[in-house]
């Protein structure tokens, strides 16, 4: 095996330009591309002694930038974005308040479970419906409405 430095720098020489590619075809932006080819290789520095004896350095590498990008992927899909315009026409309030102080008035107390769960706690559809005690694929109005 190579001297670690010069073995993970022969192997960014070596990938680099077909990580970009895969990296932009599967987030479609110059950016993200690159930020995912860092942390793909932040982790081989991590492990480069697990890369060093691996078979197929290259295929590692790809196999840890899919994941990467998928791991992504979900976490952007579970993240809530508000925009600067609803933050601006929300009601004032102090930092110790309890999240059920913002939420709108008249919701059923289900309605608030629901919000405070996706909101405050950030759970997921499956998790919520785990917690009201049905499938997650079931239709109806219980957990698609507030999440």
């Amino acid at each position: 095996m190579k001297q670690p430095s010069s073995f993970l720098a022969d192997l960014y020489r070596q990938e680099y330009s077909t990580l970009y590619r895969v990296a932009y075809r599967l987030t479609g932006c110059q950016e993200d591309a690159q930020d995912m080819i860092q942390k793909t290789f932040l982790l081989a520095i991590s492990q480069q002694d697990e890369l060093g004896r691996h078979p197929n350095p290259g295929g590692w590498l790809m196999v840890t930038l899919n994941n990467l990008v998928k791991n992504e992927r979900r976490r952007m899909a579970n993240r809530v974005e508000v925009s600067l315009e609803d933050i601006a026409r929300l009601p004032a309030q102090e930092p110790g308040d309890p999240f059920s102080q913002a939420l709108p008035p008249g919701l059923t107390p289900e309605d608030r479970q629901l919000l405070s769960w996706k909101y405050e706690l950030e759970l997921d559809h499956r998790e919520m419906a785990r917690r009201l005690g049905i499938s997650p694929g079931l239709p109806g109005p219980a957990v698609p409405a507030a999440a």
